[in-house]
């Protein structure tokens, strides 16, 4: 006990209050850490929903008007296409380059992968692969000799190889069913897409529109500008000497096979 004058306080009243300020301290440290324990193990709130996507809805006479300037456009320009084809039951991949009125093009083809070269010249259109390579193209028998092109006819794979944008342009072309659904168009079981959709607010904002993506009649592809004066020389280095080539033709059950050779006279 302290006896100093009046200022005087039990030992064990000193000793009291210490602890009761410890156990204060304690208390509002536990109760620190179980607001935080709170706080942290409480899930958090689930995150809002996504937005509905844009429902598919017709098109406005501009938008129609700008879809048929860019497909009018595509007839008549150089482009390189990357696509998946389907025909004849079989699915293959081509990477080309060729012109919008099938005048020269160049590029190749790959199927149950073997590749194969393909050249396209005034509408006619070649290719040159392996016994492989033509066997997943369903053509039997040898392959031609050097220089190897083989003159494919235009029913052959159903003539999408080099699929002609006078065909595939015809089946977008719109009508009062086809929708727009943000930049995907369609028309009937065909679709494309297309930039610059959503900028129209006038006649002239049409020629801003392209076309990067098509899917037609079995054949889905990218699609993006090239230069035609590149698309010609490619076409023409890799089509020298081609000759007339060995022609496909159908056997008699109709399966495909290689015909005889045309004499060379007469073609470069």
């Amino acid at each position: 006990m302290q006896t100093d004058g009046s200022n005087w306080r039990s030992d064990r009243e000193w000793d009291g209050r210490f602890i009761l300020r410890i156990v204060g301290v304690v208390a509002l440290v536990l109760a620190a850490i179980a607001v935080t324990a709170f706080v942290v193990s409480r899930p958090a709130p689930p995150a809002p929903p996504p937005p509905p996507p844009p429902a598919a809805r017709p098109l406005t006479a501009l938008e129609a008007a700008g879809i048929n300037f860019v497909l009018d456009h595509q007839r008549s320009v150089a482009s390189r296409v990357a696509a998946t084809i389907t025909a004849e039951g079989r699915t293959i991949s081509v990477q080309l380059a060729y012109t919008g009125d099938m005048a020269t093009g160049s590029g190749t083809v790959t199927a149950a992968r073997t590749r194969g070269d393909a050249l396209l010249e005034q509408g006619n259109v070649f290719l040159r692969g392996d016994q492989a390579f033509w066997t997943a193209l369903g053509v039997a028998g040898p392959p031609p000799g050097e220089p190897g092109w083989a003159a494919v006819p235009p029913d052959f794979l159903e003539g999408k190889v080099f699929y002609s944008p006078a065909q595939w342009t015809a089946a977008l072309t719109p009508s009062p069913t086809a929708r727009l659904e943000g930049g995907t168009y369609t028309m009937g079981k065909w679709s494309a897409r297309f930039n610059g959709l959503g900028e129209i607010v006038g006649a002239a904002d049409s020629k801003g529109i392209t076309l990067n993506h098509y899917a037609v009649n079995g054949v889905e592809a990218d699609v993006a500008p090239a230069d035609p004066n590149e698309v010609a020389g490619a076409a023409a280095a890799l089509g020298t000497d081609h000759g007339p080539g060995v022609p496909l033709t159908r056997d008699q059950v109709g399966a495909w096979a290689f015909g005889p050779a045309a004499p060379p006279s007469g073609h470069r």
